[in-house]
């Protein structure tokens, strides 16, 4: 926009206004490229910027994209999220033989009454980083964190005979 802005002003106020009978023919070329000359070279700046603010958009869409992933991933298991993207219809499976953990800290608000906020997160980060390794490490799902809460299932949602 600044260099058509530009381009304007010198047109209109600093090259001098002649008519074109009175010009020489080499002079109309000089000016007739240059308008030329001109125009392409802010078509080219035009078209580059275009071009940079669709890949930065477009970088901000991947990163969105990633993003949300990340947190379908972190609410549903890889299998569920798949199958909801592939069709948003409801999905019930039921399941044979299923294991289900529920683990509490005994005291914890008793617990919680004593220290600070930051180190109780902290203290739950660990355990419940523990539990996350047990999970993957015996092929579990980590269904839900609630507060001191911990709950994982066994068997589902693939079947596991043991």
């Amino acid at each position: 926009m600044a260099s058509l802005l530009f381009y304007i002003y010198v047109t209109l106020f600093v090259t001098p206004i002649v008519s074109i009978s009175d010009m020489e023919q080499s002079e109309f070329y000089s000016h007739y490229l240059s308008n030329i000359s001109a125009f392409f070279f802010m078509l080219f700046i035009s078209v580059y910027i275009l071009y940079r603010e669709v890949d930065k958009a477009e970088g901000i869409i991947l990163d969105e994209y990633n993003r949300s992933e990340n947190l379908l991933l972190n609410i549903l298991p890889q299998s569920i999220a798949n199958r909801l993207k592939q069709s948003p219809d409801v999905i019930a499976d039921g399941f044979e033989n299923v294991s289900v953990l529920f683990a509490d800290i005994v005291g914890f608000t008793e617990i919680s009454s004593r220290i600070p906020p930051k180190k109780l997160v902290t203290i739950l980060n660990d355990v419940f980083s523990k539990f996350d390794k047990i999970a993957a490490k015996y092929g579990l799902e980590k269904i839900k964190t609630i507060g001191d809460a911990y709950m994982l299932a066994g068997g589902i949602p693939d079947h596991n005979p043991d």
